[in-house]
């Protein structure tokens, strides 16, 4: 498949060029020490981006089909995978 086909990966906080919806492998949900949700986006070829959780970045990887994940570490101290609702 070409680039022309795909669907640039526009998000607000990222200023990156040759990015792709369809190449977005995962998205996490988290929280920094202050409560601002963000996300963390991995691509299929092993990169990962941060940026904030704006009204456009939420419309921008929702619409994209991905299941969103939050990462949560349980009282025994195993990594929990929450699918967090579709908006």
């Amino acid at each position: 498949m070409n680039n022309y086909n795909k669907t640039d990966l526009q998000l607000n906080g990222l200023n990156i060029d040759g990015l792709y919806l369809e190449d977005v492998f995962s998205v996490w949900e988290h929280f920094d020490k202050n409560a601002n949700k963000y996300f963390t986006v991995f691509m299929i070829n092993n990169s990962r981006i941060t940026v904030p959780a704006t009204e456009a970045n939420v419309a921008m990887l929702y619409q994209g089909g991905h299941q969103v994940s939050e990462f949560v570490v349980n009282d025994d101290g195993i990594v929990d995978e929450i699918e967090v609702a579709k908006r």
